[in-house]
């Protein structure tokens, strides 16, 4: 028998949108979501708690580095969904391919890993609206130059790069970043042949 939904406030929403938005296996505290969403930080504690008791988060306390308890927020995943364990991927999902360094398109890619990076770094809407967002980007968007530059990419790689560049192409849809990633989506299926 399915619960039903309780009356949410604007702000239990904005909250329940960020973490279903911004959703990782990790949890979030008050403190560290007051820093992404425009409201008070008592306003988020009684929004997480209010989302914690209708069932939508789990809650666990842990120490506070800084002294006392810290209780950490995660969105609470339905038992039907899934997690893909690593060693579900056989050898025939997971072929490598190899890359010539020296032809065009693989010195093209790598040109566009530079620049986007670069617009990455310049775009301070990005860094202001979202400075962990912004950060992980150009983490991923570096692993994703490094990798190119070994020679050898492996599609299931391959797969979660063009994630985070499809992310980028639809949130910049109409700047220089979403050019330059569909741009560098283009020239990696080229490259790579998916």
């Amino acid at each position: 028998m399915t619960q039903p939904v309780p009356d949410l406030t604007k702000a239990q929403m904005d909250v329940f949108d960020y973490l279903v938005e911004n959703y990782t296996e990790f949890s979030f505290t008050a403190h560290e979501l007051s820093k992404h969403i425009p409201r008070s930080r008592a306003t988020i504690s009684r929004a997480l708690e209010k989302l914690h008791d209708s069932g939508f988060l789990s809650a666990k306390d842990r120490a506070n580095p800084a002294g006392g308890i810290a209780r950490h927020y995660a969105i609470r995943r339905p038992p039907s969904a899934p997690r893909l364990p690593i060693d579900d991927f056989s050898d025939e999902s997971d072929k490598i391919i190899v890359i010539n360094l020296n032809s065009p398109g693989a010195i093209t890619i790598i040109g566009t890993f530079n620049r986007l990076q670069d617009a990455v770094r310049g775009s301070n809407a990005y860094a202001k609206e979202d400075p962990g967002g912004c950060a992980q980007t150009l983490a991923e968007l570096e692993a994703g130059e490094t990798v190119v530059k070994s020679g050898r990419v492996r599609t299931l790689w391959l797969t979660a790069i063009l994630g985070t560049l499809n992310y980028l192409a639809k949130k910049f849809s109409d700047h220089a970043i979403g050019n330059l990633t569909n741009e560098l989506i283009d020239k990696l299926r080229e490259l790579t042949g998916q």
